[in-house]
């Protein structure tokens, strides 16, 4: 039978985090160093035990004595009016864990972020003639004054130190607060070793750090470090546990909790553990003892019992594991308890009592994939495979189909010797899971008994391109953080407009860790096979000293479907396995593909020298007929030229990232285009030819329906019989997609298309076009591209993913996409085309601009008043056009209209405060050339820590919706406001219970990205706050993003702040 999914131990990782604020959790001990002192006691000088002294003498600073209360593990704090601060210091004695890790540990300490969101003025800084690195936080609060931080940290030798400063009064006041403490800091020799308690403290810390970055090797030297410094918290003991459990290194787990200081506890989990190591490295009756011992202190986990009870099976002991179950089960037992319980059946032949157990569970709710493999074992059991058959496709209609589901339906139907049906189902799992053995040997199992498979069609030798000799660089930059890198990669062309395109495909991959080798455990190598031949030229493994481990198995390449989500594809993926991969070694990777028809030209390829990971060496090299090839470059030297070649090669090229609002990739990456020479006008001809016969083709039934369209509506009125004749297309087709190539370039006849109701961009744009045609409308199809910009100087419908209709005479050139069903078609470009090239298609090709995107409108009007039990009504409306109001429809639209309420109620929830949605209601949802307009009720509950009972906070949650902007640490790439947004909010707090509310100050800010205006009007019945929002397009420097950021902070800040309702002062008696 197929391997069973493994069943980990569930074990969550820990770690007590504190915040600046009463009422903390506290954190373990401050350091034993400390001074006591008392409340309110000048600072004076302070002698830290870790070499450096605090003189603030003669200053207003006082010691902070329940700093340790506040904060894990300080050397001292002090406080003053409006302000405090406290030095923080983490020592790394025996692991360097980097700057980051550090820097996460240090300000975890005082319960913040790292990164820290919204961090600003960054700069270096010296602190009594030591090197520090600075940054500013401001953290905005709900019901209070905002904080306002400054760290600073200085490294010095294995102790890095936080200086945090912070006040709740503004930039200036932290100025002089930061500038008071720091200038009082003097450096001198430690005089005592850090505190091992607060030591292990970080070192957990750090090892939380990698955790989250998925760097587990790295976490769990930090885990096990503390647990050796403070082997008397179980925190430290359970996450390197937990973590060398998720590295399955059971053997180093085993290892770990046999340290004498670990092992000694007399501890229910620690014996836990020591069985679950002990169970998985097959010691079954060491497990046995440490489960008994376990069970016996206390109560363990479901997955402890199921490994106990599978310990014992494994011994041949059902009785005793029968016994163990009866004794330990839970009376409402979850998925491994029941597993455990029909496996013990199924180990004693009780079939029908397993199904009975299994039956069972499912009538209480309890599910699991295991579960489900396990009934399909018993049934196995029972050889009833068509039984496993038939439970394997329910499992897959509910959407449970895994590898392992697969399998078990393959080898059933390999059983009842049904082949073809197993290769599919064996075949699907390996789509679902590439690079898995034992999927691939049922499969090569399968194959044998049709006699051959589908991989006949890949294994017809295709000799590569000879490209140059190429030597990498001896170093690759900035491969720090990654699993593997690319020492070389070469695209390789052999062109010749009489015979078949040819392209070989190097890549040379080098591996650093187990992450690496999961990554690259299976090469893909994408073809069209209607219109390409592949070949895999090479795979071979070589180990650190460049001995070869393995080379390409021929008999294990299989092939698949690529998955294009949302579009139709005839591509396919030949899927490599590479075996005796190991972290360290080098794979060296080579395929090429090969035209099934003359090339005639060159096709438009822009081609990227960059790539997801670092690149030492990137190459494109280009041979043979080359005199009638255009292309440039970006971000890449010019080519060397030969007479029958061209070779472009850049050495450590920046790699691909992702950014918010992120350029186009060419505008920072290398990459080169390449096409053969052409016209706009020629190249728009050919399509034109290509197509006409089907999209002119004859359609009776286009006068009657362009006739009942637009009947009533006068002849003159063009823009009425426009948005008529553009708005059924939009209302009646459903969109489809079809990638381009092949049928893609094609499409459909517009009398199928009307018959079919659905079609893709081409159909979309062919049926609006001949309906206007109809209509004596002057229009013209246009080719445009969604994905990028066009290349104006390289001539090629290659460049072209997408299809809409051009209107030349009306409002001076109108482009219509009737493929977004969420958007005005006439009052508005084409979303994701603002600006960019089309290609029209009429008598005379040409390329035309789309117009830049209009700007969206987002009108709010909310009111606010009090409830007496603390809470806030609010009455809103929102009323919004263009792309916020197409990107808002397409929401509501997928949603059951029953649960809009729901999905609005979890959207405003998202903010933290509670809400309670009362009523809802969404106009003008499928009438896109009118305003969407939302108008909802809800009660938001007064914040945890609201204090002042007369103030009243505005919740906001649109305006920061649409107004926040995601944080990024160190931006690299510079960025783009597509969509200009015009946003108006006005929101009224009326005279209510003889309160009045004050207004607040006025605010405005002016950049380069927009401007903001926030200010109060009264009168004697009501508070009205307005506040308007202005946001221009524009592409931006990386540098700006962090001026971006605080510009958008800022404007939020403007409506966050609290309104106080007060009583006049003739009825402050009353």
């Amino acid at each position: 039978m197929p391997p069973r999914i493994p069943l980990y131990r569930i074990a969550s990782l820990v770690l007590a985090l504190t915040v600046l604020t009463p009422g903390a959790i506290a954190a373990k001990n401050r350091s034993s160093e400390a001074q006591p002192v008392t409340s309110g006691q000048p600072f004076g000088t302070y002698e830290s035990p870790f070499g450096y002294q605090l003189d603030l003498t003669g200053s207003d600073w006082t010691y902070w004595p329940q700093v340790s209360e506040h904060v894990s593990h300080p050397d001292i704090g002090g406080e003053r009016w409006q302000g405090a601060f406290v030095s923080v210091p983490a020592c790394f004695t025996d692991w360097r864990p980097g700057k980051e890790a550090v820097r996460y540990a240090l300000l975890r300490a005082i319960g913040h972020e790292y990164p820290t969101p919204g961090a600003r003025n960054p700069q270096p800084r010296r602190i009594g003639q030591q090197e520090a690195a600075s940054w500013e936080r401001l953290l905005p609060r709900e019901d209070e004054l905002p904080l306002r931080f400054r760290y600073h940290l200085v490294n010095r030798g294995d102790c890095t130190h936080l200086f945090a400063v912070w006040t709740t009064l503004d930039d200036a006041a932290l100025d002089t607060l930061s500038e008071e403490v720091i200038d009082a800091v003097s450096w001198s020799k430690p005089n005592a070793a850090a505190d091992p308690v607060a030591q292990a403290w970080f070192y957990n810390a750090a090892g939380l750090y990698f955790h989250n970055a998925e760097n587990h090797l790295d976490a769990v030297k930090g885990f096990a470090l503390a647990a050796r410094l403070d082997p008397q918290d179980k925190v430290y003991i359970n996450n390197t546990a937990s973590t060398y459990n998720l590295l399955n290194r059971y053997r180093d787990g085993l290892a770990f909790m046999q340290h004498p200081d670990i092992q000694a506890q007399s501890d229910a989990m620690i014996q836990g553990w020591l069985g679950w190591f002990e169970y998985h490295l097959q010691n079954y009756p060491a497990a046995i003892d440490h489960y008994q011992r376990g069970f016996a202190l206390g109560s363990l986990s479901e997955d402890d019992l199921y490994a106990y009870v599978q310990s014992l099976l494994q011994q041949d002991r059902a009785d005793q594991a029968q016994a163990v179950l009866d004794q330990h089960s839970p009376r409402q037992p979850g998925a491994a308890a029941v597993q455990a319980q029909a496996e013990v059946a199924r180990a004693r032949a009780a079939y029908q009592q397993a199904l009975t157990v299994l039956d069972e569970a499912d009538r209480r709710g309890v599910h699991s994939p295991n579960l489900h493999l396990t009934r399909m074992d018993v049934l196995g059991d029972m050889r009833d495979y068509e039984a496993v058959i038939a439970y394997s496709d329910r499992l897959i209609e509910r959407g449970l189909g895994s590898n392992t589901v697969y399998n078990y339906r393959g080898d059933a139907q390999y059983h009842l010797e049904r082949y073809r049906e197993a290769k599919a189902s064996f075949e699907q799992a390996l789509v679902l899971q590439p690079g898995d053995r034992a999927t691939a040997e049922y499969l090569r199992f399968t194959n044998a008994q049709l006699g051959k498979g589908d991989s006949a069609s890949i294994n017809t030798p295709i000799e590569p391109v000879a490209w140059p000799a190429l030597t990498p660089p001896d170093e690759v930059s900035d491969i720090d953080g990654y699993d593997s890198h690319y020492p070389l990669t070469v695209t390789a062309y052999h062109y010749d407009p009489a015979r078949p395109l040819k392209t070989t495909e190097v890549r040379h991959i080098q591996v650093h860790d187990t992450a690496g080798v999961n990554r690259h455990s299976t090469l893909l190598a994408r073809y069209n096979p209607l219109s390409e031949r592949l070949y895999i030229n090479r795979l071979e493994v070589f180990d650190e000293d460049g001995e070869r481990v393995s080379s390409l198995d021929r008999s294990s390449l299989y092939i698949g479907d690529a998955e294009d989500y949302d579009q139709a594809t005839f591509g396919k993926v030949v899927r490599a396995p590479v075996a005796g991969l190991a972290p360290g070694y080098r794979i060296e990777f080579e395929y090429t593909l090969e035209q099934r028809s003359p090339a005639e030209r060159f096709p438009f390829e822009r081609l990227y020298l960059s790539g997801q990971r670092p690149i030492g060496l990137s190459a494109l090299y280009i041979e043979g007929e080359l005199d009638d090839l255009l292309y440039n470059q970006t971000n890449a030297p010019q080519p060397k030229k030969r007479r029958n070649s061209l070779l472009w090669t850049v050495e450590n090229p920046t790699p691909a990232l992702w950014e918010p609002m992120q350029v186009d990739d060419e505008d920072y990456m290398a990459s080169v285009v390449v096409v053969s020479k052409n016209q706009w006008r020629e190249a728009g001809s050919d399509y034109r030819t290509r197509v006409n016969e089907v999209i002119l083709a004859d359609t009776p039934e286009l006068d009657a329906l362009v006739a009942t369209l637009t009947d009533g509506l006068a002849p003159d009125n063009t823009g009425a019989r426009i948005a008529a004749l553009a708005g059924y297309v939009q209302r009646t087709l459903t969109y489809k997609a079809l990638e381009f190539g092949v049928r893609g370039y094609t499409p459909n006849p517009p009398q199928q298309i009307l018959q079919d109701r659905f079609g893709d961009c081409k159909d979309h744009s062919v049926l609006l076009w001949r309906l206007l045609r109809e209509a004596g409308i002057p229009a013209e199809l246009a080719l445009a591209n969604l994905s990028g910009p066009v290349d104006p100087d390289m001539p090629s419908i290659d460049q072209f993913d997408h299809m809409v209709v051009y209107l030349p005479e009306w409002n001076g050139g109108t482009f219509i996409d009737a493929t977004n069903k969420n958007i005005d078609l006439l009052g508005v470009a084409p979303d994701g085309l603002g600006s960019t090239w089309t290609l029209t298609l009429g008598e005379r090709p040409a390329l035309v601009q789309v117009p830049a995107l209009s700007p969206s409108r987002v009108d709010i009007r909310r009111s606010l008043s009090a409830l007496p039990n603390g809470e806030t009504l609010v009455r809103e409306s929102l009323t919004m056009s263009a792309y916020f109001a197409s990107s808002l429809r397409g929401y509501f639209k997928d949603i059951e209209p029953r649960e809009r309420l729901n999905w609005v109620q979890r959207f405003l929830g998202e903010n933290g405060r509670p809400v309670i949605v009362e009523t809802l209601s969404v106009d003008n949802l499928d009438d896109t050339e009118k305003e969407l307009i939302l108008t909802l009720n809800y009660r938001v509950g007064r914040s945890a820590g609201q204090r002042d009972q007369a103030a009243v906070i505005d919740p906001a949650y649109w305006e920061r919706y649409y107004l926040s902007s995601h944080y990024v640490h160190d931006r690299q790439t510079d960025f783009e406001i597509a969509y200009p947004l015009r946003l108006t909010s006005r929101i009224t707090y009326p005279v209510e219970d003889e309160r009045t509310p004050e207004p607040v100050a006025d605010q405005h800010d002016q950049s380069r990205f927009g401007h903001f205006r926030s200010r109060s009007l009264a009168d004697a019945d009501t508070l009205t706050h307005q506040f308007d929002y202005r946001l221009e397009a524009g592409r931006f420097s990386a540098n700006d993003y962090h001026d971006f950021q605080a510009f958008t902070l800022n404007a939020i800040d403007a409506l966050s702040r609290p309104v106080t309702r007060n009583r006049h002062p003739d009825q402050a008696t009353r």
